[in-house]
């Protein structure tokens, strides 16, 4: 069953997009973020490329797309790989259903990053993450679905990682 969660109309998603990069632009940047939303799946893999990302985490705690079967994780991970990208898949990262209902019949999703801010990300910055970063190829890029890094919990990793001083961009 889809969640009729609140969300941004495709305008709205691009500005969004726009304006986070504007105020979170690193020229040298220790992580991307992406979303697949408006992507192809040859499309996210050149976006990825050209950004020298060599691995995608993904960070969906369920990694199934309906409507883009592409972006599923067992394709996404053979089409990664056919293009010289590693896959990793960290569930843990993610936000589970019952916690993304939290935000229906809401106009956003703040419900959703209070809980994610109070669960998930001590535990992501409790994790040693030297070893995390250290187990991964770089350039890494954290991945999710919406196009609007703030309509996405992948901007609470992001805001997060900031924090302990590591600078990202948003491809």
């Amino acid at each position: 069953m889809f969640l009729d969660l609140p969300e941004k109309t495709p305008l709205e998603q691009r500005k969004g997009k726009n304006y986070w990069n504007s105020s979170h632009f690193c020229s040298e940047p220790d992580f991307f973020t992406i979303g697949y939303s408006g992507h192809t799946i040859q499309s996210f893999i050149n976006t990825l490329k050209a950004a020298g990302v060599v691995t995608l985490v993904d960070v969906r705690y369920l990694p199934v797309s309906r409507f883009k079967p592409a972006f599923s994780k067992t394709n996404l991970k053979n089409a990664l790989e056919a293009n010289g990208i590693l896959y990793s898949h960290r569930p843990e990262w993610g936000i589970p259903r019952e916690i993304r209902a939290f935000s229906i019949g809401k106009q956003s999703r703040g419900d959703i990053w209070l809980w994610y801010d109070s669960n998930v990300l001590p535990k992501i910055a409790g994790d040693n993450l030297n070893v995390f970063f250290n187990s991964l190829e770089h350039p890494v890029a954290f991945m999710c679905m919406e196009l609007d890094p703030t309509e996405c919990h992948r901007h609470r990793i992001f805001l997060g990682l900031e924090r302990i001083g590591l600078g990202g961009r948003d491809l």
